[in-house]
């Protein structure tokens, strides 16, 4: 081979090195052009996801002060709805003895009513314009039959502390508190009685009762039989 082909075949491997580094220089270019746009398109990406995560973020606190919110006026319209919706809750106790009369007339019922307010109101309890409250029955007991009361009550009313003369107009039972009344009633003869207690709600404090979703019973009662047992009966002023 002549120094002339070497020449030529030179150039030739020049030639092939310069289109082998262009078609590498290209594709590197290309390559690089195609990572930078990814990475463009990647720090776009993470961007947007990190506005959206910051506003989420806002949105959540947004929502949870908004919830906070719900939740404490909530709470205070419940607060609201049980103050509103609170009622007197009164139990009648009754707890009586009975005394044979110093002068053996007959014998004398003692008996004291015990009203216990358990409920969030105070309430009042109507006596006048109202029947007697208290009542003492004689009970007549058939063979066989449900019990009788054919003789007529024994009716008491309620007194003034002040002046026991004069009835009194009403009472009122504080929540959580508890009123006693004391009555007293003559029977001429032994037996089982009947003891029964009705107190009247006002009717204005049922009215606005009502008005706030609380339904009040018309009347608080009780009931209690005493046996009159003329052997087991103690005098007045006897010694014991």
């Amino acid at each position: 081979m002549s120094l002339k082909d070497y020449k030529t075949v030179a150039e030739i491997v020049e030639i092939a090195s310069k289109v082998m580094a262009l078609l590498i220089g290209g594709a590197w270019a290309i390559f690089g052009f195609r990572v930078l746009r990814r990475r463009e398109r990647a720090d776009a990406e993470l961007k947007k996801l990190t506005l959206e995560m910051r506003d989420l973020e806002l949105s959540e606190h947004k929502h949870g002060a908004d919830i906070s919110k719900l939740d404490a006026e909530t709470r205070k319209l419940t607060l609201e709805e049980v103050k509103l919706r609170g009622q007197a809750a009164v139990h009648v106790a009754i707890a009586a003895s009975c005394r044979r009369a110093h002068d053996q007339s007959g014998f004398y019922i003692f008996a004291n009513v015990t009203l216990t307010n358990s409920g969030t109101h105070d309430t009042r309890i109507k006596w006048q314009g109202e029947p007697a409250p208290f009542s003492v029955r004689p009970v007549r007991f058939p063979p066989n039959e449900p019990p009788r009361f054919d003789a007529a009550a024994l009716e008491l009313r309620v007194r003034q502390t002040r002046n026991p003369n004069e009835d009194a107009v009403s009472h009122v039972v504080r929540a959580s508190a508890s009123e006693r009344l004391a009555f007293v009633a003559h029977i001429a003869s032994p037996g089982v009685y009947l003891l029964a207690f009705r107190g009247a709600v006002d009717e204005s404090e049922r009215k606005a009762s009502s008005e706030a979703g609380a339904i009040l019973p018309t009347s608080w009662t009780a009931q209690e039989y005493l046996i009159v047992d003329e052997t087991q009966a103690p005098t007045i002023g006897a010694s014991a």
